[in-house]
């Protein structure tokens, strides 16, 4: 069952299919990104914040302005404690989205970054206990022009922004 170790419950062998997985990411020139951005999950699904961290520096390194990843990043940041540098990631992701939410461009377009930004910001108004950011927060959240986009989020943060608000 050795080529099978990665489904649950056949072994108790996480190591191996994770080191493989990593050995794989940088000699896959067309699934590179793919297994990197799945491997970056896993790291932060089991708490290896510094793991997931080192492989995100080196990519925007190269891509600055990677708006996936830059997200990524605050996320990671903000499960590690670093509240301050996921608070400087999300308010530039936010300016960003914003300007290009009154851009004719995004005609048409549903505002996900934009959202998540304010959703993030939020987490991170309540765990910094910023009251006055985070009325502002949830405003933008609860805003009913805002109810079809958040279908389109990933469900963890729509549950942790509305657990702020209940």
């Amino acid at each position: 069952l050795t080529g099978m170790a990665w489904l649950p419950f056949v072994t108790a062998d996480k190591d191996t299919p994770l080191l493989r997985l990593e050995a794989a990411v940088p000699r896959s020139r067309y699934l590179r990104d793919i297994l990197q951005t799945s491997l970056l999950w896993i790291h932060y699904d089991a708490a290896r914040y510094d793991a997931g961290l080192k492989p995100m520096r080196t990519f925007l390194a190269r891509y600055p302005g990677n708006h996936a990843y830059r997200q990524m990043m605050a996320d990671f940041l903000y499960r590690k404690g670093d509240f301050d540098s996921a608070r400087a990631l999300q308010e530039s992701l936010l300016a960003e989205y914003d300007a290009f939410g009154r851009s004719s461009q995004a005609a048409g377009c549903l505002p996900l970054g934009y959202l998540s930004a304010v959703g993030n910001l939020a987490k991170l108004d309540k765990s910094q206990h910023r009251p006055e950011g985070l009325a502002q927060r949830m405003g933008i959240w609860y805003a009913p022009r805002n109810d079809a986009a958040k279908k389109w989020l990933p469900a963890s943060l729509v549950r942790e922004v509305d657990s702020i608000h209940k």
